[in-house]
């Protein structure tokens, strides 16, 4: 059956209002806004970076979460870019697969390196700036260019929010 074009506007609405979620979790992590990063993440959530960590997924919570990336990206200067937006709406939930480019510079010792991959996550329909909220993150990077270790996951801060984060 066809839908509306009342119900391709709404599908459509919330297509873009996930996009722009997207955008902001990104605009988040470049700018280290931490509380722009928390505000598009629902206040607890399943995180699976286990591709960069190596820790199975877990439940956290939004302030966690925001820790752990304000540990082992704020001495560096990062850019993310993300497109690509496969995103499936049912109801109050969807899908979304997002690819992302995420760049990290060392600006001490002018090292870097380049995440290629992409983001696969779920989203909840929420009160907030965008209407919706990630309530799974799964960061499935594929491959990376440049010095591998850049991020210091051994540094005392990043330490104690890998252990805040993942036990």
């Amino acid at each position: 059956m066809p839908l509306t074009l009342e119900k391709k506007v709404e599908l459509l609405w919330d297509k873009l209002a996930i996009t722009d979620l997207m955008h902001a979790f990104g605009r988040g992590l470049d700018l280290h806004d931490w509380a722009l990063y928390q505000s598009t993440l629902c206040d607890e959530l399943t995180v699976d970076f286990s591709r960069l960590t190596g820790n199975p997924p877990v439940q956290t919570t939004a302030a966690d979460f925001a820790g752990f990336a304000d540990a082992v990206l704020s001495p560096l200067t990062v850019h993310h870019q993300y497109s690509n937006a496969n995103i499936k709406v049912n109801g109050d939930n969807a899908t979304g697969k997002i690819y992302m480019v995420a760049r990290h510079l060392n600006t001490d010792t002018g090292q870097w390196n380049t995440q290629y991959g992409w983001y696969e996550n779920e989203f909840v329909r929420a009160d907030g700036d965008y209407g919706w909220k990630i309530s799974v993150l799964k960061h499935d990077f594929q491959w990376l260019a440049g010095v591998h270790d850049l991020i210091d996951m051994n540094s005392d801060a990043a330490q104690h929010a890998l252990k805040n984060v993942f036990g």
